[in-house]
């Protein structure tokens, strides 16, 4: 990884995997995703709960719309109270685990967006098409990497075509039609998100440059928005713009409050920019190699399925490598053309 790794990655409850990525890499925030671990409660407690399940796991759900640590653990201590569950030994799991899954203790913490059930039924049906349950541990990184292709070729033709098209503004506000003619299709979805639900905040000046920003039906509660127009700065104590890379409902209504019409340069990340991608292309040779390797992997798995198959590739890759080593002659060969033309020229 070039000395680089991750701010972040996501598994699932695996404590071997757990003690791993703590040792391996001590300084990347673990996270268990909402999906996987809600996936596991019916298992667990459905038995035990028998009809109160239902609104145990609706409970449950409502813990990942709280951002404070310390409501967290007062509702949490209420749900554990309120359904018997004090000596449960999954619950125990749980609580001791919450720093990888309980929202207030994964802010700040860049997760792109992608702790949402939403985007579990987009990987299931992505990958499906890529790995199943018979795929090779030495093949599945190769078959991610044909995803990862596959991906931006098809990222690339929609972005070709949502060119064509207008975006569609859905405020009257100037940083938003600001916002989408730089941001790419993905992230704009999320900025328009954030800006059209700002529009349901109250916002109270509690000091110089500094904000409490409330929902409109709430009469406590809220976030704190600092906010240095004259340094382009703004920061709000839910950590929206650190998790995401876009600026969160709270810090755009502030924004707007100081008739800012512009998005700071500073919260437009290149990762969600449109002329930046994800996985930047290459034509280097270890991005050859990879491109390469992923390609042989999927012909080994589609030839050897039939002897005609076999047959068939075996005859081609047999010509094709011939052709290779001759293209390596020939390049030689017009080197040597080449400087005995240069030679001839300067004799003239």
């Amino acid at each position: 990884m070039d000395g680089k790794f991750p701010q972040t990655i996501l598994t699932d409850m695996d404590l071997g995997l757990r003690d791993a990525i703590l040792t391996e890499l001590p300084h990347t925030k673990h996270v268990f995703p909402p999906w996987h671990v809600t996936s596991k409660l019916r298992s667990w407690f459905c038995t035990i709960l028998g009809s109160q399940f239902d609104k145990f796991k609706s409970d449950f759900d409502k813990l990942y719309e709280l951002d404070a640590v310390e409501e967290f653990e007062h509702t949490w201590a209420e749900m554990v109270t309120e359904f018997g569950l004090s000596s449960d030994r999954h619950v125990a799991l749980l609580h001791s685990h919450r720093s990888y899954w309980a929202l207030p203790y994964l802010l700040g913490w860049f997760s792109g967006g992608l702790l949402t059930n939403g985007h579990l039924l987009s990987f299931q049906s992505f990958f499906k098409g890529f790995l199943d349950s018979e795929t090779r541990l030495k093949d599945f990184v190769e078959q991610v990497g044909v995803a990862v292709d596959f991906q931006n070729q098809a990222e690339e033709e929609a972005t070709t075509e949502r060119n064509q098209l207008d975006t569609k503004i859905r405020t009257c506000m100037p940083i938003e039609e600001h916002a989408s003619t730089i941001l790419s299709h993905y992230a704009f979805e999320m900025f328009q998100k954030e800006i059209m639900s700002s529009t349901e905040y109250a916002v109270f000046e509690t000091a110089r440059e500094s904000y409490l920003v409330r929902h409109r039906l709430k009469t406590d509660g809220g976030h704190v928005v600092s906010c240095d127009t004259s340094n382009e700065e703004v920061q709000c104590s839910c950590k929206g713009f650190e998790s995401t890379g876009i600026l969160c409902k709270h810090a755009l209504r502030v924004l707007s409050l100081r008739n800012c019409f512009l998005v700071p340069e500073k919260y437009l990340v290149p990762r969600w920019r449109r002329e930046s991608s994800l996985f930047p292309k290459s034509s280097g040779q270890k991005y050859r190699s990879q491109a390469l390797r992923s390609l042989a992997s999927i012909i080994i798995q589609e030839s050897a399925v039939t002897k005609d198959r076999f047959d068939y590739v075996e005859w081609h890759m047999s010509r094709l490598l011939n052709h290779i080593r001759d293209m390596a002659g020939l390049m030689k060969l017009r080197r040597i053309w080449v400087r005995a033309r240069l030679c001839m020229i300067r004799l003239i």
